[in-house]
């Protein structure tokens, strides 16, 4: 299909000689030449990397940044495109964009300048294949990733468009298909160069950009266990927090709020795609707030119980998963072994509903949700709302565990 917006081979050929010139001269040739790839789902927050990584390499011989969403702004068709549609603006104009993004990745590295190459690096198979050309140039290959919820990074994705679109008319979109192949994409990624080695070093932040993961070689092996997709997939599946769940329900409040301003015309579908997810958001979070009532109405009701053979029952059958996780967290078990303690727990929960010992269950089931194998086999066979009553568990837990430490600083206190 014809594409409007792509530019001929000679305009092509004219922007990208602009871009070269204005690029290139900001970096200085190195020794040692460093090349930094970002990665995560668009609305990770990948900025937040890539600006560190600047902060870095500004004292180092400066860089050459590669980052699509940026060069495609030489373009001059990239304006009517916006016009024309700003969500399908991006994949309009990535022809011209994609391929000034390589052509200058390979005239840096050329002149041995530091890269910040800034993708959601969603294709393992092309990142392994830069990793390598980068490698034989003689740059050392850094890949930082962001771990962050697919819950948080829509969100993120919607607030920077409406707020793009209420400032300038227009806003930056990335699709649903496109954020969910780089969600899926990026930690095939992270998984295949830990496995093969085809970096120098790994680091995994979490949504707030703190590093939870770092990894070197050295001789050819990691430094440190080699569990960067394992840590990546752990934080990103973990259940939201109480207060995670009001942000994310608050940011909805807010972008139900912009979309119904007259100046914004946004369309029925619009309107209605905001509100269902915020009806979502709150929904998550009612139940959780429900849930933790929930679990203090069971305690309360059980709290006078007389010893017999059902409280021994329920503690014995507590005690067992207690026991089954001990085993996961001491034996390096198999997929299928992991999915066995996984159907255990799904019976147990079953069987201690409304009793106390379910809430301690579902803090042992929250904390192996990180687990690919574990989780997997909760979601498919478990109601969907069973991840905010791990949340309430959780945080039903963690309440508790501050009045205990409240009570003993008042005993202290006397």
């Amino acid at each position: 299909m014809n594409n409007p917006y792509q530019l001929s081979p000679d305009e092509h050929e004219t922007y990208y000689r602009e871009i070269e010139a204005e690029y290139l001269p900001k970096s200085l040739p190195r020794e040692q030449p460093v090349a930094i790839i970002t990665g995560g789902q668009p609305g990770a927050g990948k900025s937040g990397i890539t600006d560190e990584a600047k902060a870095e390499l500004a004292k180092a011989g400066g860089y050459v940044l590669i980052d699509a969403d940026k060069l495609r702004k030489h373009s001059p068709q990239y304006k009517p495109a916006m016009l024309a549609d700003d969500r399908l603006a991006a994949n309009r104009t990535h022809p011209d964009a994609g391929a000034w993004a390589s052509r200058l990745t390979v005239a840096a590295a050329e002149g041995r300048r530091n890269l910040i190459i800034d993708q959601t690096s969603k294709d393992p198979k092309a990142v392994e294949d830069l990793a390598g050309r980068l490698k034989q140039a003689g740059y050392k290959i850094e890949l930082r990733v962001m771990s962050v919820s697919e819950t948080v990074s829509q969100l993120r994705i919607a607030s920077r468009y409406e707020t793009m679109k209420a400032e300038s008319g227009f806003g930056r979109y990335s699709t649903r298909d496109n954020h969910d192949l780089a969600y899926a994409g990026v930690a095939q990624t992270v998984a295949r160069v830990e496995q093969n080695k085809s970096v120098d070093a790994i680091r995994i932040y979490d949504k707030n950009h703190i590093p939870i993961k770092e990894n070197v070689l050295q001789d050819g092996e990691w430094l440190h266990q080699a569990d960067a997709a394992e840590r990546m997939h752990a934080e990103r599946n973990r259940p939201l927090t109480l207060e995670e769940r009001r942000e994310v329900a608050a940011g909805y409040d807010e972008l139900a709020v912009m979309i119904e301003a007259p100046e914004r015309a946004a369309t029925p579908a619009e309107k209605a795609e905001i509100n269902e997810l915020r009806t979502a958001a709150h929904d998550s979070l009612n139940l959780v707030s429900r849930k933790v009532a929930e679990f203090e109405e069971i305690k309360q009701a059980y709290q006078n119980e007389e010893p017999g053979i059902g409280s021994i029952v329920r503690q014995g059958t507590l005690i067992d998963a207690e026991l089954r996780h001990e085993e996961f967290s001491a034996r390096n078990l198999s997929a299928e072994q992991i999915k066995e303690i996984a159907k255990k727990d799904i019976e147990d929960y079953s069987y201690l509903q409304g009793k106390p010992e379910q809430q301690k269950l579902a803090v042992l089931m929250g904390g192996m949700m990180g687990n690919e194998h574990y989780s997997s086999h909760i979601k498919e066979n478990t109601p969907p709302d069973l991840d905010a009553a791990l949340e309430a568990a959780n945080v039903y837990e963690q309440q508790n565990t501050n009045e205990i430490s409240l009570s003993g600083d008042r005993d202290m206190e006397l």
